[in-house]
């Protein structure tokens, strides 16, 4: 059986790319938040709901050609990834709001800490279940 890219690459690189992208994820989110809510005087809501946005579709690219170098067919892979980002999205996007209008947090730290237990959970998520190896094609190939 042939073996992936993803699969061969030791683990700490593909990590240490996957923070990288994480990185700028955050940035960027934070970014957005932060313009929306001190310059247009958006809500926390609001804000925090378009920088999610924001960074939901790019992150799938980035994350099969740069982080996990995927060659998988695209279709069920961004099927997967849809669904871990909207199930996971919804999530975080829930814990930011409670830290926010519950806890009284302020929204950045908020965005932090949600964004960084996510973080280390969608990694595994990633590397095992979204970006795996097509098993029909990897079969294919052993023959």
């Amino acid at each position: 059986m042939t073996a992936t890219r993803n699969q061969t690459r030791p683990p700490f690189t593909t990590f240490v790319r996957y923070v990288a992208l994480g990185g700028g994820s955050m940035a960027l989110n934070i970014a957005i938040v932060a313009l929306l809510s001190e310059s247009a005087k958006a809500s926390p809501a609001l804000a925090g709901a378009l920088g999610y946005g924001a960074i939901f579709g790019c992150n799938f690219f980035v994350a099969r050609r740069y982080v996990f170098h995927s060659n998988s067919a695209v279709l069920p892979e961004v099927t997967r990834y849809a669904v871990v980002q909207l199930t996971s999205r919804a999530a975080e996007y829930g814990a930011y709001l409670a830290l926010v209008y519950v806890a009284h947090m302020p929204y950045i730290w908020a965005i932090v800490l949600v964004g960084l237990c996510f973080f280390i959970a969608k990694f595994g998520i990633y590397r095992f279940l979204v970006f795996k190896p097509d098993n029909a094609k990897a079969h294919a190939k052993s023959r």
